[in-house]
């Protein structure tokens, strides 16, 4: 068969394999399979069973960076894009997509450099990989391997080896560098005296200009090079009983909790899927029975095709000019993206330092700042005063390990204003997996915020009111169970205040609530003090202390401080200021064992402190 009768078949059979459907392969599986990767789908169809642990695991959002093999065709490779590519990266989509962690692939450039970038911790996955002794060091596996094929040995057409190694042990014989074969070979095969070449492709045009006789490597990458790279010259002479089992494989010091995710998220993806993944980058085969009539009729049609191609210059002008007009098409759907994006999303990155390299539009909107105030300077240009020191530090104790953080921030204007985001920050690496910044998004919560304020704060004094110690208090006692903290519950109320009022009237009354609550709020300093308006004259303040001593002298403060508003009282029989009797209770939080028992404990206290003389503290 000439070349361009060879042309034309082949070209013939890629454009009519499909309709065909001439790719059933003799043991009844489907080549050139499509791999759905609709994430609902999947989520819904294989659930994961997953223990309080891995679900915290993955509530953090994990960023998971591997290494592959660069040229391991067909298992993986990187492609003229720079992507990886191949077997390996079909079966990864499958895992993420039903496990819901990122898998970052970091880029190398050999398999050698792939390794070391594991070993010194810059990436922590291998994406497949064999087991060997030396890597159980510092590697943990999953249980089951991605899938098993067994090592061949390739030689020139016209060579066999009915007794494997054995015969070939006076041949010329090789295998990769630093591959898992090398190393089963070192140890179960000592007496074959073997060389080494770098890539698989080395191995195979090694075969070709009879610089070896014998090439020792998997079945799958075998037949991927034989039948698709057209080597053809060159067969597979003998299967050996040595197998390649490839697995995922983490670094020790990664939580264990990833690998029995992965291992669960294995177990959803049937044999049929690995089969039609395997067999899609391996085999092109053809039905024995073709209807060579119709085949000859379609390769008819074909040549007219590539004739009138060849010849039609005009119309392969045009053909050019709409291709072109279609990309300058696409060109201003994604500036048109571009710009919605800028005036809608509100966007930054940072650079590792935390300055901002990138705001959007509507970041300078909602802030206040142009561009040019913003770019260059530290993203802490709009830390708002309100916002702890505790929510900055969990933010980069997040990110600086490589994952997402998630949160509600108060943020500061230009013009002194506030405002509140639910912001989503993301680490930002490069091509070959090294962090260089910080991107992140935030959706305006600022009107649902005064909301939410309105329905926890108290009208006249403007603190917390008891519906919001109601439900704040449980979550402070919970959340301060692991640290086992001191939480301290002091409920205040003013001495005599009905008499207050009948004197001075209401809105005098009204006056002295709302100068107390400023001088309460006022004496809390961190961010987990809190004050509230329980109802009338009462108050109620929750704040965590080192010992009890501690606390008992906090509250005397708080007692002096009202007094210290003097606030004239003439019927007050503690002092001629209005004054505040308090009933204080501290308890360890893994003690506490009913939030209404702490309360009551509380308000005993002080009815203790106002029938024995008011204005003092009963503990």
């Amino acid at each position: 068969m000439n070349k361009i009768n060879k042309t034309l078949l082949t070209l013939s059979l890629l454009l009519f394999t499909t309709f065909l459907n001439a790719s059933q392969a003799d043991d009844g599986t489907k080549g050139y399979a499509s791999i759905t990767l609709d994430k609902s789908e999947y989520t819904h169809r294989h659930p994961l069973f997953l223990n309080s642990a891995e679900k915290e695991y993955l509530r953090t959002r994990p960023l998971v960076k591997y290494v592959y093999d660069p040229d391991w065709r067909p298992f993986e490779w990187t492609d003229d894009l720079g992507e990886h590519t191949g077997i390996i990266l079909n079966i990864l989509q499958l895992i993420e997509e039903r496990s819901l962690i990122d898998f970052i692939q970091v880029r190398t450039t050999n398999w050698a450099e792939a390794i070391q970038r594991v070993e010194t911790g810059k990436a922590s996955m291998f994406s497949a990989i064999g087991v060997t002794e030396a890597r159980k060091s510092y590697l943990d596996f999953t249980d089951k391997p991605l899938f098993s094929t067994p090592y061949v040995l390739v030689s020139r057409h016209g060579e066999d080896y009915l007794d494997g190694l054995a015969d070939a042990n006076e041949s010329r014989v090789a295998t990769i560098s630093t591959s898992t074969i090398e190393s089963i070979l070192r140890e179960k095969r000592p007496d074959v005296d073997f060389s080494l070449v770098n890539t698989i492709k080395d191995g195979f045009d090694a075969l070709r200009q009879e610089k070896i006789d014998v090439f020792v490597v998997n079945a799958a990458s075998a037949k991927y090079y034989i039948n698709i790279l057209e080597y053809s010259d060159l067969k597979i002479a003998y299967k050996t009983d040595l197998t390649l089992d490839l697995r995922i494989a983490i670094r020790k010091d990664m939580p264990h909790e990833l690998l029995s995710i992965i291992d669960k998220a294995m177990d959803t993806i049937s044999e049929k899927e690995i089969g039609d993944i395997f067999y899609k980058w391996t085999e092109m085969t053809v039905k024995k029975e073709i209807d060579w009539v119709l085949l000859w009729k379609l390769l008819g049609g074909v040549t007219l095709i590539v004739l009138f191609l060849l010849w039609n210059t005009r119309r392969l002008k045009e053909m050019v000019q709409k291709q072109t007009s279609k990309i300058n098409e696409q060109k201003r759907r994604l500036e048109d993206m571009i710009s919605t994006y800028d005036r809608n999303v509100i966007a930054s990155r940072t650079d590792l330092d935390g300055d901002l390299t990138y705001v959007s539009d509507a970041f300078c909107k909602i802030s206040g700042y142009t561009e040019d105030e913003l770019l260059g300077r530290s993203h802490n240009i709009t830390r708002h005063p309100d916002t702890s020191d505790e929510i900055f530090n969990e933010i980069w104790e997040t990110i600086l390990s490589g994952r997402r953080w998630t949160g509600e921030i108060k943020n500061l204007k230009k013009d002194g204003g506030a405002y509140y985001v639910e912001t989503i920050i993301t680490p930002e690496y490069d091509l070959e997996g090294v962090l260089y910044g910080y991107s992140a998004i935030r959706q305006d919560i600022t009107d649902k915020k005064k909301v939410e304020r309105l329905s926890i704060t108290d009208g006249l004094t403007n603190i917390f009111n008891r519906r919001h110690f109601n439900d704040l208090f449980p979550e402070i006692i919970n959340s301060s169970n692991r640290s086992n903290d001191f939480i301290c519950l002091i409920i205040l109320d003013v001495d005599h205040f009905k008499l207050y009022n009948d004197t001075y009237g209401h809105q005098k009354g009204d006056d002295a609530l709302i100068k107390i609550a400023l001088s309460l709020t006022d004496a809390l300093h961190r961010a987990d003090d809190y004050c509230f308006r329980l109802g009338g004259e009462e108050f109620g303040i929750v704040f965590k202390s080192e010992d009890k001593a501690s606390a008992i002298k906090f509250a005397n403060g708080i007692r002096e401080r009202v007094e210290a508003l003097q606030i004239i009282h003439e019927k007050n029989s503690a002092s001629d200021y209005v004054t505040a009797s308090l009933g204080l209770v501290c308890q360890r939080a893994g003690e506490i064992q009913d939030v209404d028992v702490i309360y009551k404990a509380a308000d005993d206290l002080l009815y203790q402190a106002k029938e024995s003389g008011r204005n003092r503290v009963r503990v």
